[in-house]
């Protein structure tokens, strides 16, 4: 029996490995007037994969039809000829990235051409960009946690003398998922998106990557707004009424390196739609997944 489950675990945590699984996260904020639908990918891994994934998931892009597609990071981790890319670049679709570890063991001067040479890829490297009514925020992947904050302290510097209800929603885009009391309480980004955690890949490996990174996979919540030091409550004056908190997105991811195998999640492309919330001034904004 034991030899039975074993095998039976195998050959599901290997076709959860091949195939790519849709999900939508909605917002509702009242700082959009129009709704704007983007999709997101994440440690796509080629390299480990093959030109053949790229092709499984540009399809995937196709039927969804996002206005635009960001990548937070990983998007391969070897020395890939650029063919592998075609899929995705014959979709005409702009992808904005940021640099995940994988990239940048690589080595950055690598890594930075080689998302340059793509004909619809925009590398954001600790800059701001708007896109469709939405402002865009990429933070090149840190290992540790104190120098991500500082980096995004540095890039949003001069955001902090927006009154936060009149500023366009933002999205951060940066590899791992830390730091993101530190976001909230800056009261610059609506909604954060990470990846590398890969949702622990398989059970194994669940509880250390938890034990880093405790918001491991999923959608998280906290209140935004400017306090004066990491353990002071939000000022209510300098929060803005129609977005009172903050979200963090973290996907399990689009692929994944090492062995074909997960047992916890699929592979996800993640649809985002951002949309006018119907609620009267001081309503909050809303986030869930569908």
């Amino acid at each position: 029996a034991s030899v039975g489950i074993s095998v039976g675990l195998l050959l599901a945590g290997v076709w959860n490995s091949l195939v790519l699984a849709p999900e939508v996260l909605q917002i509702r904020s009242e700082k959009v007037q129009h709704a704007v639908r983007f999709a997101l990918i994440t440690d796509v891994h080629l390299g480990s994969r093959s030109e053949w994934w790229a092709r499984a998931i540009a399809r995937e892009l196709r039927q969804l039809k996002p206005n635009f597609v960001v990548s937070t990071g990983d998007l391969f981790d070897t020395e890939v000829p650029v063919r592998y890319f075609e899929p995705l670049c014959q979709l005409g679709m702009p992808f904005y990235c940021v640099l995940g570890n994988h990239e940048l063991y690589l080595g950055e001067d690598h890594a930075v051409g080689l998302v340059r040479s793509l004909p619809n890829f925009v590398l954001l490297r600790n800059e701001v960009k708007e896109v469709s009514g939405l402002r865009l925020i990429g933070i090149e992947d840190r290992e540790r946690e104190r120098d991500f904050v500082e980096q995004f302290h540095r890039v949003t510097e001069q955001m902090l003398e927006e009154t936060p209800c009149s500023a366009p929603f933002t999205v951060l885009l940066y590899h791992r998922p830390h730091g993101f009391e530190a976001v909230a309480r800056s009261a610059v980004a609506d909604l954060m998106l990470s990846g590398h955690t890969h949702g622990g890949h398989v059970p194994t490996f669940a509880p250390a990557v938890k034990a880093v990174f405790p918001r491991m996979t999923g959608l998280w919540k906290l209140p935004m707004g400017r306090g004066g030091s990491s353990g002071e409550s939000p000022s209510e004056a300098q929060t803005c009424s129609g977005s009172p908190s903050a979200f963090l997105y973290v996907s399990p991811g689009t692929g994944h390196w090492g062995p074909f195998i997960r047992l916890l999640y699929r592979n996800r492309v993640t649809i985002v739609e951002v949309l006018p919330t119907s609620a009267p001034a001081g309503g909050s904004a809303t986030a869930k997944l569908l």
